[in-house]
């Protein structure tokens, strides 16, 4: 990230949709799951 501005695909794809609320349900992602994001902890833009 030094060189290019831009974070690395999978954190561009991967963080998104991880506060998204949605994703959780369809995907069904629990607590203690690789991309799970306590929902006090994701980022909510409205």
């Amino acid at each position: 990230m030094l060189i290019d501005p831009n974070p690395p695909s999978k954190v561009r794809a991967n963080v998104v949709v991880a506060n998204t609320d949605d994703f959780y349900t369809i995907f069904d992602i629990q607590a203690g799951d690789a991309m799970y994001i306590a929902p006090k902890n994701r980022i909510s833009l409205w």
